[in-house]
Order: C-alpha cells, then sequence, then structure tokens
C-alpha cells in the first residue's frame, strides 16, 4: 500500500506541471513558427500613406485645455466619423485649437457636431 501512495502522488505532481503548462487550453498561441500574431506587420501598417481630402474645409474649434481638445477629437473620429489623420490639436494661446480638414459635403454636419463657428 505505501507504494500506491508515492505511485499516487508523483501521477498527481505529473498532472499538475501537465495541466500548468496547457492552461487554458482552449486560447490559441498568440504565434507559432508558421504564422505570426498579426495579420499584417506594423511596419507595412506604419507605411501607409494618407491621401488629402479633396477640396476640404477647415474647421477650427478652440479648448480652454488639451484635454478638452484630446476628448472631442476623440467625440469627432468615432462619431464624425471623421479620417483620424484629418484631424490636429496645436497649441495655443490659453488652450488648445482643435483643426478638422473635413469633406465639403459634410462640413455644416460635422460643424454641428464640433459646435464650430
Amino acid at each position: 500500500m505505501p507504494d500506491d501512495k508515492k505511485t499516487k502522488a508523483a501521477s498527481n505532481a505529473a498532472q499538475d506541471v501537465a495541466v500548468a503548462d496547457s492552461f487554458p487550453a482552449s486560447d490559441p498561441p498568440a504565434s507559432t513558427a508558421d504564422s505570426g500574431a498579426r495579420a499584417v506587420p506594423p511596419e507595412q501598417m506604419m507605411e501607409q500613406s494618407h491621401q488629402e481630402v479633396p477640396g476640404a474645409i477647415t474647421l477650427r474649434r478652440r479648448f480652454g485645455d488639451r484635454e478638452a481638445a484630446k476628448l472631442a477629437r476623440e467625440a469627432i473620429v468615432r462619431d464624425g466619423p471623421v479620417d483620424p489623420h484629418c484631424v490636429e490639436l496645436k497649441d495655443a494661446q490659453g488652450g488648445c485649437e482643435l483643426i478638422i480638414k473635413v469633406p465639403a459635403a459634410d462640413a455644416p454636419r460635422l460643424r454641428e457636431l464640433l459646435g464650430a463657428n
């Protein structure tokens, strides 16, 4: 009987190691030798050039601080929707200015959304 306890303890220890190495079993590995974790390499994503909006109208809005301008930028990109490359933040005297270049057809709607002059 004492041999059974030793065998069972060794078996449990081996099982614990195996479980720890395979947890969680349902998640695939992040990357493998034959395929990476990303569909597109980050270098290729960064190389993508942004094209200017033809006939763009510039909308501007001044905010008291940079944080408020950042929140407005996030909202206009999400709700507009506006291409993030067309939105710029510039530090200005006494605050921060949000500058957006948008197509002429979208300007009235985005001006209202932004509350710009």
